[in-house]
């Protein structure tokens, strides 16, 4: 198989400089045929063993945070997060050069990720609307959750990635559609005159 090919490859050639590239390529398989445990292992194994070499640890870390949002992001949230943390300040390291770099890309993944946590956060919360008093301040929070999803959906385009940052506009317009929706949905608080509805 592939996966074996290569891992014969890194055994025997294991200072090549495409051993590095070999261990992302045999997560990349395993990840493709649904072992993502398989998958998260060796993508983890690999940022700790290329943990100087900033391009290879960059997608390491990023796809090992990719298969664990693929399997259940929710239930991973937190390892997702404190993985994209990484990626993300380690990218900064780059400064003004990190638009001219090709893990660019891998810390747009993974802000976006960032960005999806912040969008469903945004989704979950549900308006109180008991009363008057209520849905004014659930409303005021739900706006805040909808600024902060779109603040972290626009800091995606920083790393001038087009695909990624196609994915946060898409995001960004669905956010105001469904604070839109949202708003139509309300029902009038209990107790209003009839000239305050």
């Amino acid at each position: 198989s592939a996966i074996a090919g290569l891992q014969e490859f890194r055994k025997l050639f294991p200072s090549d400089d495409r051993s590095a590239p070999a261990y992302i390529k045999i997560g990349r398989l395993q990840q493709t045929k649904g072992d993502l445990d398989g998958a998260f292992k060796t993508f983890s194994d690999a940022a700790k063993k290329y943990s100087k070499k900033n391009a290879i640890y960059l997608e390491a870390t990023a796809r090992a945070a990719e298969v664990l949002f693929e399997k259940d992001k929710l239930k991973n949230r937190k390892t997702v997060e404190r993985l994209c943390s990484a990626v993300l300040s380690r990218f900064a390291k780059y400064g003004k050069d990190g638009a001219k770099q090709p893990s660019r890309i891998f810390a747009a993944q993974v802000a976006f990720y960032v960005a999806e946590y912040a969008y469903h956060d945004f989704m979950a919360y549900t308006l109180d609307t008991r009363t008057f008093y209520r849905l004014d301040k659930s409303l005021e929070e739900k706006a805040k959750k909808h600024q902060a999803a779109e603040g972290k959906f626009i800091k995606v385009l920083d790393y001038v990635s087009r695909t990624w940052a196609a994915a946060a506009y898409y995001k960004i317009g669905l956010l105001y559609y469904e604070f839109a929706e949202t708003l139509y949905a309300v029902p009038m608080p209990a107790g209003l005159e009839q000239w305050e509805e």
